[in-house]
């Protein structure tokens, strides 16, 4: 892979990440709390945790554009994607069959990640 579809590659990932950081709490925030109360989430509880993983999203956005620690951020970025894909498969298995493959668009987007990680071996 050259160093253009490296860069290429975490600009398009940070751009997810800070979109999903906006729509989750601009736009889509009722079905953010939705989901987390099908999860027995309180009431109470349920904004917190929305903005939190958005805070989450935009940080992650935000690393993949700064050159420090760059294996760490993709090594959070496989651990923060598979806790909220395998949190969404329990509480809302529906979103594997969804349409739009919301969960289903997560692997994908972790074997780009993996792809992308600096210092680990492809063979």
């Amino acid at each position: 892979m050259t160093a253009l579809q490296q860069r290429f590659g975490r600009w398009t990932l940070s751009l997810l990440w800070l979109i999903t950081a906006l729509v989750s709490v601009a736009t889509a925030q009722d079905i953010g709390l939705v989901i987390l109360q099908q999860g027995g989430v309180a009431d109470a509880l349920a904004p917190w945790l929305l903005y939190g993983g958005s805070i989450v999203d935009a940080l992650l956005g935000l690393w993949l554009l700064l050159p420090w620690a760059q294996r760490l951020c993709f090594q959070i970025q496989l651990i923060t994607i598979a806790v909220y894909s395998v949190l969404l498969s329990v509480i809302a298995p529906e979103f594997w069959w969804h349409p739009f493959a919301p969960v289903v668009k997560n692997l994908p987007i972790m074997v780009l990640i993996w792809i992308l990680m600096p210092g680990k071996s492809i063979s």
